[in-house]
């Protein structure tokens, strides 16, 4: 966001500094909806979703499995089963696959943004590539990705988006 914000300062600096310079083309385009467009990239997030849903399961099962010995723990103390030093070697035992879970839970999340990233780099520099041989071809000196709302104003005429979509076909 703040890359963003500088460089739509950068752009009105370099739109004001235009007057006495040559002209300056700068060319915008949505780059979510682009990547929205593209199959690989709907392809990748479905399988993002399906590696993430698999790990949820895993782990509630394993919290669901915790939550039942850990009510079990609890209706034997009740009813004066456990001695305590039975009641302490469970307790302990019980925080260890606690401990456990939270670190699997930690890992989970790790293995999936590293999906993610592996799965959408490529995509993303692809589409990246496509981006600068545009700006090239049609001669802009700059891209802006109107994506994150801020841009102020934006010619129809400047849209490289249907040029960028062209060359990822």
């Amino acid at each position: 966001m703040k890359n963003l914000v500088l460089t739509l300062l950068f752009a009105c600096f370099m739109l004001v500094a235009n007057n006495s310079m040559a002209q300056t083309k700068i060319g915008h385009l949505d780059s979510s909806e682009l990547l929205q467009g593209l199959p690989e990239w709907q392809t990748a997030q479905k399988e993002v979703q399906t590696f993430m849903e698999m790990k949820k399961k895993d782990l509630a099962a394993k919290n669901q499995a915790l939550v039942e010995d850990y009510n079990k723990l609890v209706e034997q103390d009740n009813k004066g089963l456990l001695t305590p030093l039975d009641k302490q070697k469970k307790g302990d035992e019980m925080q260890k696959r606690q401990d456990a879970l939270q670190q699997e839970q930690a890992k989970a999340e790790e293995e999936l943004d590293a999906k993610q990233t592996t799965l959408t780099d490529p995509i993303r520099k692809k589409v990246k590539d496509a981006i600068a041989a545009v700006a090239k071809e049609k001669g802009y000196n700059y891209i802006i990705d109107n994506s994150a709302g801020v841009l102020l104003y934006d010619s129809p005429t400047d849209d490289i988006s249907a040029f960028v979509k062209d060359k990822l076909r």
